[in-house]
């Protein structure tokens, strides 16, 4: 077929040039095309003389559907920058990127808007088309031969399975709250089909687009409709086929497994800490298993469909694409940005205010030396860190009946960041002595935190709905764990989910598992609750996501009485951490009388380890060439020689106007610098501390014996200061009751 008779350009409408309807061949397939709109600087080639780097989208929501017509409540609070004539649900806009010196290709996945063929999502096909758009875009004569993925959810989703397979022209992929296992975090969890989302999104947001459909959104089909029965060959139905396919190793279902290890590309996940039942797992599951040099967590807050436009956003994604896109690191992101960034949940849900919580810097996910605490169930409905002496079973109607609650009340300020695995031993029985007995169990936890006067504290979830801390699933037949298998960890159980994996559950037999519940992060305050919820069905929380079709969830197979019985337990990473302890997310200071060394780096770390490594030995000619006197040292230090515990180092110093990060590091390396004084061990008397300092400007040197005694890190003082009600500028401390460190 001749390509581009139906292309269109507008070089003089927009801030852009647009064109409209680009014929893309298809390789992989030797046959057929899917169509793009190209969003060009207009100084582009051939318009002008420039080459550009490539952001591009492959997707079934319509390239020609305006944002404003696919959602428009959603469109109205986007940030306004990112309003263009072609915004467009869940992708980047191109009146923004194009003012960035970006080109934007966005092109409708096969069967959808204008590009004739099989609609069959999420699919190996859409992998392979998506893989010969990328090289498409990247030998065009407007390319500079570099393409980024930039996207969410759905436009996320597949920017996994095409990174693996490594097409050339990839150079930087952001997978924005996307899922990377179709499986286990899109269609089932624990093996329980999770039906409602999959039929809202297929039915509202997917077939309506189908190519060939009669008034559809968007242009008319550029061949003509086509008849409901054309229409219907050419779908892969994929609400029937995930009923008919239960177990992932039907055909169906590993057609669209891929390696997760295969991705090298430079990669910046973005995951939501609000996303509990959809791509929460896939963005930081996928980060852990990427094999990319240069990888990147971010956790953010907020709604699904509008952080990702967000000015703070844009920057992120901006900076790391200019980084790998243009060779311009101007925020770092190969020498001194942290690996992983949290984002610490301590405020109740709202949207906007959710946009102020606190942050920290981490090495690593899980967090490096992270302890895992057992909390068991008591006959009291409590949680503790002691087993019971007493014990009873629990019993709860499977459908029917309130779901089982342990509350633990924390008496100090309190994180959970983390896995989280609740291990139980569970068994069934009849509802009574004239019903057919259950032949498995679907078992729903969740986790809940109460504020001081016992009323839930909710996050905000995926379509701005109040959520619980997060849920977990498992189907007890598939309760069969692997520990063999290279993805399995103590805190991520890895099953199968094969057919060949399925254990029977026989009435009253007493079966222990291990339930998974998802990557989650929470902050208590003294006097609130934790609250770990068990049922057998859907909870409040659930949302668009809840798992309720009549087929899978039969009553025939689960309606009966369950039973938990005594000493099970949930194992939660949490970081138990006293007031004047509290770092960022209290805006207070790290106490080494009661933190380990290795904690003070973890916490205040906001860089990869190379990056750590470089950065120490610039610490130390910085400290030569401009703290010797600072630090009344006789003589500059010498790196080759360790300091002994002998040393006389009265140490303090401000330090106020250097960029945050390069700040952090400095700290880092300081810390690093007092672990191999120390032995690796910090004396109870000394302390890192946080604080603000009036005067944000340069270096000042001032004599310890000038040291106001409230600068001083006791504990008692420590309680009475929070750096968030001081000025800019920051005044580190490191010092000692002793004459030696």
């Amino acid at each position: 077929m001749s390509l581009n008779k139906f292309l269109q350009t507008d070089r003089e409408t927009y801030p852009y040039v647009f064109m409209k309807n680009v014929d893309i061949p298809l390789k992989s397939s030797g046959k057929g095309v899917v169509r793009g709109n190209v969003y060009l600087p207009k100084d582009a080639t051939p318009f002008g003389s420039q080459t550009y780097p490539v952001v591009a989208t492959y997707g079934p929501y319509g390239k020609d559907v305006p944002y404003s017509v696919f959602n428009r409540s959603s469109f109205d609070e986007v940030n306004p920058q990112h309003k263009s004539a072609h915004s467009a649900w869940e992708t980047p806009d191109p009146g923004f990127w194009t003012q960035q010196g970006y080109i934007v290709v966005r092109v409708d996945e096969t069967g959808t808007g204008k590009s004739p063929g099989q609609l069959d999502v999420l699919s190996r096909a859409t992998s392979e088309t998506f893989f010969d758009v990328i090289e498409w875009a990247a030998q065009q004569e407007w390319s500079t031969g570099k393409v980024g993925l930039l996207g969410v959810s759905y436009y996320a989703a597949t920017q996994w399975s095409v990174a693996a397979r490594r097409p050339k022209g990839l150079a930087a992929i952001i997978p924005w709250e996307g899922f990377s296992d179709y499986n286990r975090e899109a269609v089932r969890h624990g093996g329980i089909l999770a039906d409602q989302f999959m039929e809202i999104w297929w039915s509202r947001q997917v077939l309506p687009n189908q190519y060939g459909t009669p008034g559809r959104w968007g242009d008319p089909t550029l061949e003509g409709d086509l008849d409901s029965e054309n229409r219907a060959q050419n779908l892969a139905g994929l609400t029937v086929n995930t009923v008919r396919y239960p177990f992932a190793d039907d055909d169906y279902n590993k057609s669209r497994v891929f390696a997760v290890e295969d991705v090298e590309v430079p990669l910046l996940s973005v995951a939501n800490w609000g996303g509990i039942l959809l791509h929460l797992r896939g963005n930081v599951v996928g980060w852990t298993r990427a094999s990319s040099r240069y990888k990147f967590l971010r956790f953010v807050v907020g709604r699904h469909d509008l952080p990702f436009y967000w000015e703070q956003s844009a920057e992120l994604q901006r900076s790391f694409l200019d980084c790998f896109l243009k060779d311009d690191d101007h925020a770092g992101w190969k020498t001194n940005q942290p690996r992983v960034y949290l984002t610490l949940r301590n405020k109740d849900c709202d949207p906007r205010n959710e946009m102020d919580q606190p942050g920290r810097p981490e090495a690593d996910w899980p967090i490096p030396d992270t302890q895992y605490t057992k909390f068991f169930l008591t006959p009291k409905r409590t949680l503790s860190t002691i087993p019971a002496e007493t014990t009873n079973t629990c019993t709860y109607d499977a459908l029917q009946g309130d779901p089982i609650q342990f509350q633990y009340k924390s008496s100090s300020c309190l994180e959970i960041t983390g896995h989280i695995v609740v291990h139980l031993t569970i068994s069934t029985s009849r509802l009574t002595p004239d019903h057919a007995p259950p032949s498995d169990i679907d078992i729903f936890v969740t986790l809940r935190k109460l504020d001081k006067d016992g009323n839930e504290v909710f996050h905000t979830g995926t379509v701005g709905d109040p959520v619980p801390v997060v849920k977990g699933w498992l189907r007890v037949s598939h309760r069969k764990v692997d520990e063999t298998h290279p993805l399995h960890r103590h805190y991520l159980p890895y099953r199968s989910y094969s057919r060949a994996d399925v254990l029977p559950v026989v009435e009253n037999n007493k079966y222990p598992v291990d339930v998974e519940m998802w990557p989650t992060n929470t902050v208590l305050e003294a006097g609130e609750s934790l609250v770990l919820e068990i049922a057998g069905h859907d909870t409040q929380g659930v949302g668009l996501f809840s798992h309720q079709h009549p087929e899978d969830r039969a009553p025939s197979k689960f309606a009966g009485l369950n039973h938990v019985e005594p000493l099970q337990y949930i194992a939660i990473y949490m970081e138990l951490v006293a007031e004047d302890e509290h770092i960022v997310r209290r805006g207070c200071l790290v106490d080494c009388t009661h933190t380990s060394p290795s904690n003070v780096i973890r916490v205040l770390n906001s860089m990869s380890m190379s990056g750590l490594t470089a950065v120490v030995g610039h610490m130390v000619n910085l400290f030569n060439v401009q703290l010797t006197k600072f630090l009344h040292l006789s003589e500059p230090m010498d790196p080759a020689k360790p300091w002994g515990p002998s040393t006389h180092i009265p140490v303090l110093f401000v330090w106020s106007s250097l960029h945050p990060q390069v700040f952090f590091s400095f700290i880092v390396s300081l810390t690093a610098l007092v672990q191999a004084i120390n032995g690796n061990t910090v004396r109870r008397s000394g302390h890192l501390r946080l604080y603000r300092q009036p005067d944000y400007g340069h270096v000042q040197r001032i004599n310890p014996s000038d040291v106001p005694e409230d600068w001083k890190c006791t504990k008692a003082s420590c309680n009475s200061h929070r750096v968030e009600n001081e000025p800019l500028g920051t005044v580190f401390v490191l010092n000692s009751d002793k004459e030696t460190i």
